[in-house]
């Protein structure tokens, strides 16, 4: 699209401004997407913050203050008999929170439809290098205290698996073939006569 411009009493034509307007076939950029939306796992780096919006529905107050208003003073104590009994953070997750963690966990690497525990001998319930976790996660999730295997110190569901199952024999036909016994050179080169 060119702009053309004729100054008065001017013979002249001139170009004042020339714009790309896109065709049909054009290619054009795809809808912005905010930067909150389009973060994923891993992407951030050590020295980044990822805020978290106060009225986050994966999270609820750890303790309330009542119905009662309170003055700073009686609020200051609650939070301070609250953090002596552990409850020192000021949200946890709320059930809708759980269940989100507890779905991407079970639908992801350390779930049952996992490439390495659809392969396994054996689940992780039986395992005896799952540590069992408290809360309402612990009747579906633990973790791996597996060095050797891939999901060491990771969530792990109990119908998940892998091959370092604390409980995997190898079949006889996979053992290693025990070593023939030693032969023990007793001849001496100076016990042979020269001919």
């Amino acid at each position: 699209c060119v702009t053309l411009v004729r100054a008065p009493r001017q013979k002249h034509v001139t170009v004042a401004e020339t714009v790309l307007l896109p065709g049909d076939e054009a290619i054009v950029a795809p809808e912005w997407v905010p930067y909150r939306e389009r973060i994923r796992p891993g992407d951030l780096s050590p020295g980044d913050l990822l805020p978290v919006a106060d009225d986050d529905p994966r999270l609820v107050p750890t303790y309330s203050f009542g119905d009662d208003p309170l003055d700073a003073d009686e609020k200051a104590q609650i939070r301070q008999v609250a953090k002596d009994l552990g409850l020192g953070r000021s949200r946890t997750l709320s059930p809708e929170g759980r269940e989100l963690a507890a779905q991407r966990w079970y639908d992801g690497d350390g779930g049952p439809s996992a490439p390495i525990a659809q392969s396994a001998p054996d689940q992780c319930t039986s395992c005896g290098f799952l540590m069992r976790i408290a809360g309402p996660l612990a009747e579906t999730f633990g973790v791996c205290a597996n060095g050797d295997a891939n999901d060491d110190g990771r969530i792990v569901s109990l119908d998940h698996g892998c091959g370092a199952h604390s409980e995997v024999r190898l079949a006889k036909k996979h053992e290693p073939q025990p070593l023939p016994e030693p032969v023990i050179d007793d001849l001496d080169s100076s016990l042979i006569e020269s001919f």
